[in-house]
């Protein structure tokens, strides 16, 4: 759908009348002739609008793509699928769908197909093609701040990466985290990224990095409804205690935290630590048990 459509649309579902929808900020004429397309309207007035419907930017265009995700997001969810699966072969697919989108080496599709690149690699356990890496590292140093895009990308390919130029751009993750703490969605996704670079420092020997980062992910304010991100926060809690403080109690937090998994059902989570806290114990010379 249209723009104008899309707002029509939602102001007849939320029984809004037009004169509630303009108020004394829009003529009659102006909206029917936007939502009629005739003519466009600036971004202003579409916001305005939204804000008179009590419904976000995002949730606006998710309607507007007829309650679908975008193009670049469907194909965002078939790599990570693709990538989990190992299937090389949809991966290789993919890649070539990105390239024929793709407008320019710093666009969306670009992105993806870089992605999709990199977890063929990885599958293959091939050695990162430097060509590849190197295009992701000038796209997010080349970004002064990050938002959440930047985050998303770099929490995708933070494998392909070395320590020192994860070093270079943890603060602009970090900052980003404190940015948009106050969106559910946002939070996760950031603080998700921060457990991988905690995961990463830890397997690299690098305690004082891991426990700095530690310090910054205990800080972050985690509402009651992000279970899993907290349940994440005690894991690693656990882990820090263990293995950087030497506290064999840490332990306990650590069964825990599996416990949980398995009261909830969190298959996946559960799993993802077990593997993480077994590596780490031989990687330590500590006691699983």
């Amino acid at each position: 759908m249209e723009l104008g459509e899309s707002i029509a649309q939602l102001r007849k579902e939320k029984n809004v009348s037009i004169k509630e929808l303009c108020a004394n900020y829009l003529s009659r004429s102006a909206y029917t002739r936007f939502v009629n397309g005739e003519t466009d309207t600036s971004a202003t007035n579409l916001l305005f609008f939204l804000d008179r419907l009590q419904t976000s930017f995002t949730e606006f265009m998710f309607i507007k793509n007829d309650y679908q995700l975008s193009d670049s997001e469907k194909i965002m969810i078939n790599i990570q699928n693709a990538y989990f699966r190992e299937d090389f072969e949809y991966l290789e697919v993919l890649e070539k769908e990105c390239d024929f989108l793709s407008c320019g080496e710093s666009d969306r599709y670009n992105h993806l197909s870089l992605l999709s690149k990199i977890f063929q690699q990885r599958i293959q356990n091939y050695e990162m093609d430097p060509t590849v890496v190197d295009q992701l590292k000038k796209y997010l140093v080349g970004v002064d701040t990050w938002t959440h895009y930047e985050i998303t990308l770099f929490n995708n390919s933070i494998f392909a990466y070395d320590i020192e130029f994860i070093d270079s751009v943890v603060r602009r993750a970090t900052n980003g985290l404190e940015r948009y703490n106050a969106i559910r969605g946002y939070t996760s996704d950031s603080f998700g990224m921060l457990c991988n670079v905690l995961t990463l420092y830890l397997s690299s020997k690098e305690l004082h990095k891991a426990n700095i980062l530690f310090n910054v992910m205990k800080s972050t304010h985690l509402t009651e409804n992000l279970v899993k991100e907290r349940l994440y926060l005690t894991f690693y809690q656990g882990i820090v205690e263990l293995i950087i403080q030497k506290d064999m109690t840490g332990k306990n937090k650590i069964n825990n935290s599996l416990n949980i998994c398995d009261y909830l059902n969190l298959v996946e989570s559960k799993k993802s630590m077990t593997k993480l806290f077994s590596f780490l114990c031989q990687l330590y010379e500590i006691p699983a048990q």
